[in-house]
């Protein structure tokens, strides 16, 4: 019986004690992560744009000219124009690819060829693992006015906004972004740019060095036989149309010269033009030639005005020459306005070249039965066909 009551009483003991051990609070680890509450960060405008442009001048001239106009920023050819922007790095990552240059945006037109190669040592792979230089809020693009054949295009996009023919700058809204993208926003303060083509005095020293030629060329087709037969004879066709392409082509080399400072200006259409008027000049004097050694007894043509003298046969009006006359002077009409507008030589499409080859092809087939009917006709009132007509 006593051994009994020592168990119930142990067995009570040990209920008690496992009720108190699951009553007791546990323990809080002090060791386990905390979860942080996300904080609410302040975003940052990263989109980069043109804040400022300013111009770096080649001499102290330009400088003092640029500071005297009121345009507030005027840039030369060959200048260097200075695109400052913020956020660059930002920009920087815009990059289409590692070789993509930063190309000047005018009126939101990119100028191929105006372009510069900002950053271009830097790869993706290291802007990716951020292996780039400080750059800081704000950073200087340099683009320089390149006017060669590879701007050509550009320049001549540039011309084409002047608002009159007789201006020598041209007003635009310039940027800067990557090639083949699109151009950087500008902040409300940017001016726009103002770009001269020419110094006013170059133009008029070349423009009085062209009137002095195109003077000396009408003092030898009145008073020489430059474009006659004899210094008293009739006025040739032939030649007139060598002169008269002569002078074209001069002139607006002249032209193109000042305003665009490249010395290839000239295309192969203007060439082939200047070739079918040697050409046709050689051949007719070659078939008025033979015409006058079988027929040297023949008084040569006489002048009465200019313009009879170029389309008659002298008998009577032909169509060939006045075909000739009067596609050469629309083409040459056509040539002077398109070279004023666009401050560079028009390329003569391959038919119309064709068109006035032929042309001159027709007057020349014409020549042989013209002295033919001139020798009849000379034989009867003493009048022979002109020496080069």
């Amino acid at each position: 019986m006593k051994n009994f009551s020592l168990f119930c009483a142990a067995l009570l003991q040990m209920v008690l004690l496992q009720a108190s051990a699951q009553q007791k609070p546990a323990v809080k680890d002090t060791t386990a992560p905390h979860p942080v509450a996300s904080a609410s960060l302040p975003q940052t405008n990263l989109i980069p744009k043109v804040i400022s442009i300013r111009t770096v001048h080649a001499n102290a001239s330009q400088d003092t000219n640029a500071k005297t106009t009121a345009k507030p920023i005027v840039a030369y050819p060959n200048n260097i124009v200075r695109f400052t922007i913020s956020e660059p790095l930002s920009f920087l990552n815009s990059r289409p690819s590692d070789n993509a240059k930063v190309v000047m945006y005018v009126n939101g037109v990119e100028m191929k060829g105006i372009c510069t190669g900002w950053y271009r040592n830097i790869s993706r792979v290291q802007l990716n693992s951020g292996q780039v230089p400080p750059m800081g809020k704000t950073a200087d693009i340099d683009i320089i006015l390149k006017r060669n054949d590879t701007t050509k295009s550009a320049w001549n996009f540039f011309y084409s906004n002047t608002k009159t023919e007789w201006d020598n700058f041209v007003d635009v809204d310039a940027s800067i972004g990557w090639e083949g993208m699109s151009a950087l926003q500008k902040d409300a303060g940017v001016n726009n740019l103002t770009i001269v083509y020419y110094y006013f005095w170059t133009f008029w020293i070349w423009t009085g060095l062209f009137v002095v030629i195109i003077l000396a060329f009408l003092l030898l087709a009145v008073k020489t036989s430059a474009i006659r037969d004899t210094p008293t004879g009739a006025y040739s066709l032939s030649l007139t149309q060598l002169l008269f392409w002569t002078a074209l082509a001069i002139g607006a080399f002249i032209y193109t010269l000042v305003l665009t400072d490249m010395l290839s200006s000239f295309n192969p259409s203007i060439l082939y033009m200047l070739g079918i008027s040697l050409g046709t000049t050689g051949v007719a004097s070659t078939i008025d030639s033979r015409f006058n050694q079988s027929n040297p007894d023949l008084p040569k043509k006489t002048h009465t005005i200019f313009i009879k003298d170029v389309l008659t046969d002298g008998t009577e009006y032909s169509v060939q020459r006045i075909q000739v006359f009067a596609w050469n002077l629309v083409l040459g009409i056509y040539f002077i306005f398109y070279t004023i507008d666009n401050k560079s030589m028009p390329e003569f499409s391959s038919t119309l070249l064709f068109l006035a080859g032929f042309s001159s092809a027709s007057y020349l087939g014409a020549k042989v039965p013209e002295n033919n009917t001139a020798k009849t006709a000379g034989t009867t009132a003493g009048i022979a066909p002109n020496a080069v007509g």
